[in-house]
């Protein structure tokens, strides 16, 4: 599938902003992809059976005689190809089954309706000018460790974000998760840094990989604007820390 990947991506030649490139490349991809899945696995269900069914005649012939080396490597090569499809099949109908959530999960249907409102009614606000930071900040960040936060974006760097994202992942709106761009990292890796680039430049425009990098960089220095009293969201601590200490406070 790689090789079919890279042969459509460096296929699609657009011009554009950095995200434009990438959601026409990732259209192309999945156009060839939809045509080399009907060619190669539209039948795999048949295959499948065709495997057991031979499987099958050679259990039931070891059972009248002895197999021969021959019929012995067959029957090896054909439980082989069966569990190969057999996981082939199986990737594919959960990747089917998340698309398949993604695209019904949330819709507007009968039985959502009532959770839908209760979210609503106790989530709204009438509020239309949200409040801003301001005042006295006790703890702030130098301006050198200010400068590594707004340095350009490198290429190791979303490569450290893009292995922390979970593979599995549900897909989004293209169908891609990030399963497969990890995979396709060495021909889509140009594309991706240049859109961080453009992103560094206009501060416009956000990605899950991107977040995860901008996260990545604020974990390494958060310890310096949070106080030590701070126990939640904070790596290192949990949220239970101050209650085990408020009991051994008030029974010591």
């Amino acid at each position: 599938m790689k090789v079919v990947a890279k042969a459509a991506w460096d296929e699609v030649r657009v011009s554009g902003w950095a995200g434009f490139v990438i959601m026409q490349k990732l259209k192309g991809i999945k156009d060839r992809l939809r045509v080399w899945n009907k060619e190669d696995f539209e039948d795999i269900n048949s295959a499948l059976q065709e495997a057991e069914a031979k499987m099958h005649h050679f259990d039931t012939l070891s059972e009248v005689r002895q197999l021969n080396d021959e019929e012995k490597a067959l029957r090896c090569s054909i439980k082989s190809d069966y569990w190969r499809l057999s996981k082939l099949s199986e990737s594919l109908w959960k990747q089917k089954s998340r698309v398949k959530w993604l695209k019904l999960g949330d819709r507007n249907t009968r039985s959502n309706k009532p959770l839908q409102k209760k979210i609503r009614n106790n989530f709204k606000e009438d509020r239309k000018i949200r409040p801003v930071l301001g005042g006295f900040f006790s703890r702030t960040i130098e301006s050198a460790i200010a400068s590594q936060l707004e340095k350009q974006f490198e290429e190791k760097e979303i490569l450290v974000a893009l292995q922390g994202c979970s593979s599995l992942k549900a897909p989004g709106p293209d169908g891609f998760n990030f399963s497969f761009v990890k995979k396709g990292w060495d021909f889509m890796k140009e594309s991706v840094t240049q859109f961080f680039t453009e992103f560094h430049a206009n501060g416009k425009l956000t990605k899950e990989v991107l977040s995860k990098v901008l996260a990545n960089r604020i974990k390494e220095h958060m310890r310096l604007v949070i106080g030590e009293s701070q126990a939640t969201f904070v790596c290192g601590k949990q949220i239970l820390d101050g209650v085990l200490i408020a009991n051994e406070a008030i029974h010591s």
